[in-house]
């Protein structure tokens, strides 16, 4: 795939049922931002997890979420990322490096793409201080992500969470039926995060250019050694 991307995979998959075929071609080209609508159905589930979950909890949290953004820049949350092998890794480990923090579903075509040019962009920065990072939150990642790893030869460390987690982290409403995959965070050396996919996606910030642009953009600024 180019880097004239898609803006992302569709997790709950709750616009699978649009069809295009009614649709005018505006609106056509702003239907087909998800992966599942532009791969075959077998590939379709594997970006979806179970709607109907998703939408009774957030009947339950909705009036503790805004479903507003948080606000960029601002101080990265803490957290802990939970490993297959049992090892847990505090993202403030890391202060003092340019973060690339990624949430994502190891069955996605573009977190696996975006998974692969970060190996390529560590091997070429993380000596200069780029370190990336991913949190795997489909269903069944705890089990899929080794496989995830070995599979497309991962450098970095991938954990795995749950979506009630992955959305809090990141300030989304479990009401925004939006949300794609991955979703990605740039956090600079002193801890804040400056950058932030938007929940249903960007594809200007799934690129190469774009991510080579603001590692060296966040390498650059001063900061205490």
């Amino acid at each position: 795939m180019s880097d004239a991307r898609k803006t992302g995979c569709d997790p709950l998959g709750l616009s699978a049922s649009y069809s295009l075929s009614n649709r005018s071609p505006e609106e056509q080209v702003e239907k087909t931002t998800g992966c599942f609508r532009s791969l075959p159905v077998t590939a379709r589930n594997g970006c979806r997890v179970i709607a109907a979950f998703a939408l009774v909890v957030a009947l339950c949290l909705a009036p503790t979420l805004t479903g507003q953004a948080l606000p960029v820049p601002r101080k990265a949350g803490d957290l802990v990322i939970q490993t297959t092998d049992g090892h847990k890794i505090a993202l403030n480990n890391y202060k003092g490096k340019v973060v690339e923090l990624s949430f994502i579903f190891t069955t996605c075509v573009h977190c696996q793409q975006m998974c692969g040019e970060m190996n390529q962009l560590y091997a070429q920065y993380g000596s200069a201080g780029f370190q990336p990072l991913a949190v795997a939150w489909n269903e069944d990642a705890k089990s899929l992500v080794p496989q995830f790893v070995r599979d497309f030869k991962i450098a970095f460390p991938v954990g795995y969470s749950d979506r009630p987690a992955v959305f809090a982290y990141l300030g989304i409403s479990f009401m925004d039926q939006r949300t794609v995959v991955p979703q990605m965070m740039w956090i600079d050396r002193k801890g804040n995060v400056r950058a932030q996919t938007p929940p249903a996606g960007d594809g200007n910030m799934l690129t190469m250019d774009y991510y080579r642009k603001t590692i060296t953009a966040l390498l650059a600024e001063p900061h205490e050694r």
